[in-house]
């Protein structure tokens, strides 16, 4: 929220305590520009093209369809916006890059770069062009 003074930064989770967290911490900061929602990574409740960038941490080894989770990522972002995916090695489930990015690129997102070394890294995929 502190990097977008100007927009406004969704939080999704399917997990409310994970959520209650995140708003505890971001008032304590001071910030406002921030909502809160609670789903199914596989459904996600937000227009199509409506957000510059989607980060995943952690997150895809917990839904059971991933594709169809990065379907929807590819579905709310803008033309040539960003999705950052992140894995480490420390999570029980763990996604290799390879397996990331082929899961991505079948749900239309084209590979950018990755950051960070192969057991804790970061990929970075953009949506393509509308």
């Amino acid at each position: 929220a502190a990097a977008v003074p100007d927009g406004r930064l969704a939080i999704f989770d399917y997990q409310q305590e994970m959520l209650t967290i995140a708003r505890s911490r971001l008032r304590q900061r001071g910030l406002a520009n921030f909502d809160c929602a609670r789903g199914d990574g596989m459904a996600l409740p937000y227009r199509s093209r409506s957000f510059d960038a989607v980060f995943l941490i952690l997150v895809l080894g917990e839904i059971p369809d991933e594709v169809a989770c990065l379907r929807e990522v590819a579905r709310v972002l803008k033309s040539g916006g960003q999705a950052a995916i992140s894995e480490s090695r420390t999570d029980a489930d763990f996604h290799r890059v390879a397996a990331v990015r082929g899961l991505a690129e079948q749900a239309g997102l084209h590979f950018a770069r990755r950051h960070g070394p192969p057991f804790n890294y970061t990929a970075v995929f953009t949506a393509p062009a509308s």
